[in-house]
């Protein structure tokens, strides 16, 4: 997303709900203690907390981005090992 986007506000507001909606889901359920929801909640948590601590218009910057990319890359083989 560019960092001129004049729709950029909205479209993190959405991906931020879209978190909540997805952490409020999973939380309590069976998946919560699988390796899987593990690493994808650490890549969801550090998502929302850099737009939490410096606002919308920050770029994510290049090692937070290595650092979710790996949790998700290591969620979905997890996921692919029924973990």
């Amino acid at each position: 997303m560019d960092r001129d986007d004049p729709d950029r506000d909205a479209k993190v507001k959405k991906v931020r709900d879209q978190i909540n909606g997805w952490v409020a889901s999973y939380r309590r359920s069976a998946f919560s203690g699988r390796p899987s929801f593990g690493n994808t909640y650490s890549a969801l948590n550090a998502l929302t907390g850099h737009y939490n601590s410096f606002g919308t218009q920050a770029p994510i910057p290049r090692k937070r981005l290595e650092r979710l990319n790996k949790e998700l890359v290591d969620a979905a083989t997890f996921l692919e090992r029924n973990r």
